[in-house]
């Protein structure tokens, strides 16, 4: 059996075992409601260069297969991702308008 070190590229089992994490110790939105689907997908589906998204249509998080090269990169990503999950649109289209998005 190889042994994983820290630097072992992340699999979907560890960004499922970061999810899971997050919900047992963040709980769930008051806000959004239901919890967030996961998806783990190529950058192709996301902003060019970004680690993750939650995208509050669809209810999702989706983390960068590309980006994320060491399990610290999946779990500072699910966190960060999660915390804008349980936020309000509002604030999130705050931060937006702050970094020249919108």
């Amino acid at each position: 059996m190889k042994k994983r070190t820290k630097q072992s590229k992340p699999t979907r089992a560890d960004v499922e075992k970061v999810y899971w994490w997050c919900v047992s110790n963040y709980g769930r939105s008051k806000i959004n409601g239901p919890y967030p689907d996961l998806q783990y997908r190529k950058e192709d589906y996301l902003t060019e260069g970004i680690y993750g998204e939650y995208d509050w249509i669809e209810n999702t998080i989706f983390v960068s297969k590309d980006k994320n090269k060491t399990i610290m990169d999946i779990i500072d990503t699910m966190i960060h991702e999660w915390v804008h999950y349980q936020q309000p649109l509002r604030s999130h289209l705050r931060a937006m308008a702050c970094e020249g998005r919108l």
